[in-house]
Order: C-alpha cells, then structure tokens, then sequence
C-alpha cells in the first residue's frame, strides 16, 4: 500500500490492488493579486489533480472538501454509516473541529491487513465511546501545527499516548520539531525529498514512528523549519 502527501491534509493512498483513495482535497490555489490575500489564498499548495477511485472529506471547509480537484468519476465518503468498496472498509467517528467550528469526521480506513486513519481537524479530547469506535490504528495521519482553531498539541498528544498508532504522518503545516524533540516514546524519520512509502501488514513498524513526507508536487514551503 502506497501513500503520498500533496500538502495540507491532503493524501493519496493506492492499495496493492489498485484502489486510489484521496483524503481531504483541497482547492488549487492560484496567485492572487491582493493585499491582504484571502483564506486559503497563496500559490504553495498545488493539490493532486489525477484520478481517484473514492474521496474521503472529514468536513465541509474549502481546503479540506474541494472534489473537483480529483479526475475520473470517483465515490465520495463523508462519514456517516460505514460503506465498503472493492475490499476497502470506511467508517467515520464524529467528532468536533478545532474552536467549535462544526462536526469533523475521524476517517478510519481497512485494507489489507492495514487499518489507517486521517483525523481532519480534530479539536477535542475523544471520550470512550470515541476511541472504541476508532479501534486499532496502524497509520495515522494527523494535523501537527498546535492551532485551536485546527488542533492543539494537547489534543495531539492525547490522542497518541491513547491510540497509540505504529506509523504517524504529519500533515497541515507541520510545526514538527517542539514537539518531537519533547517526546521519547516514538522514533523520529525525517525522510528528506521522499515524496512516498509503501508498507504491507507485515512491514509496520513495532514502535511508534514519525515520518515526515515531502510533498508529491514539490511545494517550496518548508515543512520542516525550526520556525
């Protein structure tokens, strides 16, 4: 199973046999000649624009459910009852977004063996019943920016010490290193110009382990500053 980051929360996993799932699409967005720029409008985040088999969207804000980026005729989950496709299992958790700003959906994703899930913009501590309906997490991909209105480190780390996944993957933008150099407990792969990892059942790592992808359409921000 393959995975590639192109920037923000958005991601395309393609199973070994063949399914495209992209997460969290966002809108292209293109130069805009206006002081000061409006949400969302920049020129580093050039988003994925081939085909998918299914779109994942854990809400409904423009850099996290802009479909039309993605070609082809692709099935669309939002949350809500669990649906499969082709051998890949999608459930949703409701749960709420940073600073009160509606429902965010945790997407949970089972194929081969892998059981992997992209959280949105998680803003809460999850309760029990929560975490029960999460269930196991091989691979997590998760905001890593310490933003309330998104997600706060408090709740980053709450949900890992919790969850416990073996792979995380940051995503948003990736204010990594305070935070990883304050924890012990997970292994740190600064995969430099890696743009793409592929694991089986059998290859997830024992312990936790951060990895940290370079976007797949080149952006020139740097993820990874110190500041």
């Amino acid at each position: 199973m393959k995975f590639q980051w192109f920037g923000a929360s958005h991601f395309l996993i393609t199973t070994d046999s063949g399914v495209r799932i992209a997460t969290d699409p966002f809108q292209y967005n293109i130069i805009v000649e206006s002081d000061p720029l409006p949400p969302g409008g920049n020129v580093i985040r050039p988003t994925y624009s081939g085909e998918a088999d299914v779109v994942t969207m854990s809400h409904g804000h423009f850099d996290h459910s802009y479909p039309c980026a993605v070609q082809g005729v692709p099935r669309l989950y939002t949350g809500g009852e669990p649906r499969e496709y082709k051998g890949v299992k999608f459930s949703g958790v409701a749960a709420y977004h940073g600073d009160n700003r509606g429902i965010n959906y945790i997407i949970c994703i089972e194929a081969e063996g892998i059981r992997f899930c992209h959280v949105g913009d998680l803003g809460q501590v999850l309760n029990d019943r929560q975490l029960a309906q999460i269930g196991r997490v091989d691979i997590l991909m998760t905001n890593w920016d310490d933003d309330p209105v998104e997600m706060t480190f408090d709740v980053l780390d709450d949900f890992l010490n919790k969850v416990k996944p073996k792979v995380v993957f940051p995503m948003h933008h990736c204010i990594v290193n305070g935070f990883m150099t304050s924890r012990k407990n997970f292994i740190d792969h600064r995969l430099d110009n890696v743009t793409e990892v592929e694991f089986k059942a059998e290859t997830i790592p024992s312990e936790m382990t951060v990895i940290l992808l370079k976007p797949s359409l080149g952006n020139p921000i740097n993820f990874f500053a110190e500041s």
